[in-house]
């Protein structure tokens, strides 16, 4: 089984990756986010996404505004091209925080820790929408088992404690 999984991330990520993108994840898109809390009530969020080419080759506008009933929150984080043959990319939020993103066929995905808190943020893409989600788990929640002899490794494990989701649609211009 390791040496499946192995082989796996030896895969060129290439191989995975998509031509198209991010030229026909162009456009505008809105949806409802919807947080599901460990212990709260589900919350709804109205957002859109707008993915918009910029005068730099290989960067993009990718504008985030979530519309909640007590304010309105705007991301403009932008997309970078770092090697798009192999799938590597990088969002920048514009205040010195960058995260690596990776393309795997229409998936674009970042793994990242912001105090303490473990997050992975996916997009998946289809002709009719882009689903977005991101759960996440705590640090301090880490639960260890395995390792009991050298045949079977020790594995950290984290329980999800929340997760986010949207369902964007393509909105005609």
């Amino acid at each position: 089984m390791a040496k499946f999984l192995f082989a796996i991330f030896l895969l060129p990520l290439s191989l995975l990756s998509q031509d198209e993108f991010p030229t026909a994840w162009l456009g505008s898109w809105k949806g409802e986010l919807e947080v599901f809390p460990e212990s709260q009530s589900l919350q709804h969020v109205e957002v859109s996404l707008e993915i918009k080419k910029t005068d730099i080759p290989g960067t993009y506008t990718w504008l985030t505004v979530y519309n909640s009933s007590e304010r309105r929150i705007e991301k403009e984080y932008l997309l970078r091209e770092i090697d798009a043959s192999r799938g590597m990319f990088e969002i920048d939020e514009q205040d010195g925080i960058i995260l690596p993103a990776t393309l795997l066929g229409n998936e674009l995905w970042s793994f990242f820790s912001v105090q303490g808190i473990f997050l992975v943020s996916v997009y998946r893409f289809s002709a009719e929408f882009i689903e977005f989600e991101i759960p996440s788990a705590l640090q301090a929640d880490e639960k260890q088992s395995g390792g009991q002899n050298d045949s079977i490794p020790a594995v950290q494990s984290y329980p999800v404690r929340s997760l986010q989701k949207t369902r964007f649609r393509r909105v005609e211009e």
